[in-house]
Formats: structure tokens, sequence, C-alpha cells
């Protein structure tokens, strides 16, 4: 309290919230078992693969088409699929 001051002990505790549910347990279903090197390992492959569209965005990028261009070239070809 004493570094913030009274209206500042106020403000904190206005804005202050306990959230909800348990972390531990969300981030462990939300994750699966996935590691910072599995998940790597399935971008880059999707990124070798041409998957999503990533390598068309990146040479239309380099080509110097804009992305709002872009976006509507994508939609376009994904309503004649």
């Amino acid at each position: 309290m004493k570094a913030l001051g009274p209206g500042g002990m106020m403000r904190f505790l206005q804005q202050y919230g306990n959230g909800e549910g348990d972390y531990s347990k969300q981030r462990a279903r939300l994750q699966n078992g996935e590691t910072v090197k599995s998940l790597m390992k399935k971008i880059q492959k999707r990124r070798n693969a041409g998957e999503g569209d990533y390598s068309q965005r990146r040479a239309k990028m380099q080509e110097g088409m804009t992305v709002k261009k872009l976006g509507k070239e994508i939609r376009k070809r994904r309503k004649a699929a």
C-alpha cells in the first residue's frame, strides 16, 4: 500500500479479479502432450508440404501482392474448390 498510495491501492483492488477454473488442468488439456519440439516439427512439415496455402502466400507476398488482394485470391480459390 505504501508504494501505491491509498488511491492507487483502491484502483488496484477494483481492477483485480481472481479468475476461475484450474489453469494447470486447462493447460494440460489444451497442450495434449505436445512439446515445443513436436509443434515445430508439425509447423515445418506443413510449410514444406505447402498446406494451408502457406507457400503460395509467401510467394505472392514476395512478388509484392498486397495482403488484401491475396486474401481475395485465397477466398476465390476456396470457393472454386
